[in-house]
């Protein structure tokens, strides 16, 4: 018997509860069983949920299966190919859609629309022209159905992101709200927004996602999902959702896929966290996943991971702890030493290094994360509102480069894209100009006697080493500053920029330097026998080619 194949298609995910799949199944087992063909089971050719107006069922779906089935001689010449009607297989332009059709036909295959019982094949194309006139005009309707339908639903929503302010678009929002009953606003529910909110404060405080999650697990803080405990995934979505910010995007399918319908409608949603706290949260997220690694202790035990490397030979230094002293400790070696990597880096004792580190990089400002006077804490604001806008700055250029990679794709999008680019470059400069504002008031404040003095810097540092200090915080504040530490225990560590008479005499003793992310290269030296007394440090700027010395003896600066 010659074989048919039954194609079945329906076009949204709302239809897939319908009878579309039985009702072209039935009328393709029954024409095949009333002409004597035998029906093809073990082939499934259903694209449930796929749009043939773009043609994404032959580039992708089922009905490409078939096609290159008949491409390879896998269905035989002269078999069936049973569909409900002609716009089943295509609904694209009339001309992609008869060369589709022709193409099929041309291989052997007959295709039968099983409403009308109409075939279309080489015989029927030499002998009866009236088919090739019927198929032309069902292409035609259908391709403009879709069209005009496509052109109505896209001014239905345009018109829906005008009047949001009005009307909201869709029922759908985040779980922290619902919509109210008369569809006008959304009403928040405040014990979820209170969750949120401490969500990202403890980010921006330097918890990771696993903290986060594992604490409000712990502490059985109730979830607003169906599932009873938190995950890091929705601690992850939570905090990177502009949904917080009042800003709703809308989306459209493209080849199956989601993307962007056009620019986010602000303030659709209630706004229930700031932009500069939004912002402050994603440099806290950058900057860990820049900088930190491995598993962190109930208090982090090392502030540097991630960012400290060998010296020598550039491997990770890893934080080793040997168990209580006198015979254990806990130091600072290098990976490549201890996996016979070839380096011969020596350790350095953790906390003394520790302790050196946050004497002597004085950028921390540990005065600020411990409280203190007014100064501190309009210091530790002006901090942030820097932070904050760096990484608002960060956001907008992977935007415009995100704009100029679609523009390459889609050249007719040229005057929308080059425009929204525009004014995100633009919002870069004000945002420069207040980042640049902020650095001379901290300048200001810094010169005005921020500075802390030496016992009570040796009484905060006391207060982290303790235990009593918040180190998640602490780390946090090294990676927002440090880009990179390079450690040698064993000196030398001076760069080929310093002079040599400052190099004299102590390039033998332990030394580090630190890059940190304002292009300033410091290089602080220690003596041998004492490493937590100073030496000398050392710095560059590496845009401006600006040195600094500061050369100590004893506890004296010279």
């Amino acid at each position: 018997m010659t074989k048919a194949y039954s194609y079945v298609r329906w076009s949204s995910d709302a239809q897939t509860a319908g009878d579309s799949l039985r009702r072209q199944q039935e009328a393709s087992a029954k024409y095949a069983m009333e002409h004597g063909l035998e029906l093809v089971t073990d082939f499934d050719l259903t694209d449930a949920g796929i749009s043939a107006f773009k043609g994404l069922n032959a580039k992708e779906g089922a009905l490409k299966t078939f096609l290159d089935a008949v491409n390879s001689g896998k269905v035989e010449d002269g078999s069936y190919l049973l569909v409900e009607a002609l716009d089943r297989l295509s609904r694209q332009d009339v001309w992609t859609a008869f060369s589709q059709l022709s193409a099929i036909v041309n291989a052997g295959i007959n295709v039968v629309t099983v409403s009308d019982g109409r075939i279309y094949s080489k015989e029927s194309a030499a002998n009866n022209f009236a088919d090739l006139i019927i198929a032309i005009s069902v292409m035609i309707r259908a391709n403009d159905e879709s069209l005009r339908k496509s052109q109505r639903v896209g001014a239905a929503w345009k018109n829906k992101r005008e009047n949001a302010a009005r009307e909201k678009l869709t029922v759908m929002c985040p779980n922290w709200m619902e919509l109210s009953p008369d569809r006008t606003r959304f009403i928040l529910h405040d014990d979820h927004v209170q969750t949120i909110k401490r969500i990202f404060d403890d980010c921006i405080g330097g918890k990771g996602v696993r903290i986060i999650t594992a604490a409000l697990n712990r502490e059985k803080v109730p979830t607003y999902g169906r599932s009873s405990n938190w995950a890091e995934s929705t601690i992850k979505k939570i905090l990177s959702s502009r949904a917080v910010l009042g800003e709703y995007q809308p989306h459209r399918k493209v080849d199956g896929k989601r993307i962007p319908d056009g620019e986010p409608v602000k303030d659709y949603y209630p706004r229930i966290i700031d932009e500069e706290t939004f912002n402050l949260a994603q440099a806290a997220i950058r900057s860990r996943q820049q900088g930190a690694a491995g598993r962190k202790g109930k208090n982090m035990s090392n502030l540097f991971s991630g960012l400290a490397k060998c010296g020598y030979c550039g491997g990770t230094m890893r934080y080793l702890d040997k168990g209580p002293l006198p015979k254990g400790g806990k130091y600072l070696v290098c990976m490549n030493s201890q996996n016979g990597m070839g380096c011969v880096n020596k350790t350095w004792s953790y906390p003394k290094f520790e302790r050196v580190f946050l004497t002597f990089v004085r950028e921390l400002d540990l005065r600020s994360l411990v409280g203190g006077v007014k100064a501190a804490d309009e210091a530790k604001q002006l901090s942030d509102g820097i932070r904050a806008r760096q990484e608002a700055i960060t956001s907008n250029k992977e935007k415009i480069d995100n704009y100029f990679a679609q523009l390459e794709a889609n050249p007719a999008l040229s005057e929308m894209m080059l425009e929204r680019a525009n004014v995100l470059a633009q919002e870069n400069q004000t945002l420069e100009a207040q980042i640049k504002e902020r650095q001379t008031k901290l300048q200001a404040l810094e010169a005005s006697g921020l500075e802390v003095s030496d016992g009570e810097l040796a009484k905060i540092i006391e207060i982290f080493q303790s235990g009593q200090g918040n180190r998640f915080v602490l780390a946090d504040r090294i990676r927002s500053l440090v880009e990179r530490i390079d450690v040698k225990p064993d000196g030398p560590q001076i760069p080929a920029w310093v002079d040599g008479d400052v190099a004299e005499g102590i390039d033998k003793n332990p030394s580090f330097s630190v890059k940190l992310r304002n292009r300033d290269v410091q290089v602080v030296v220690v003596d041998r026998n004492d490493p937590t007394k100073l030496l000398q440090t050392l710095a560059m700027n590496i845009e401006t080619r600006e040195k600094k010395y500061h050369l100590f003896r004893g506890a004296e600066q010279v």
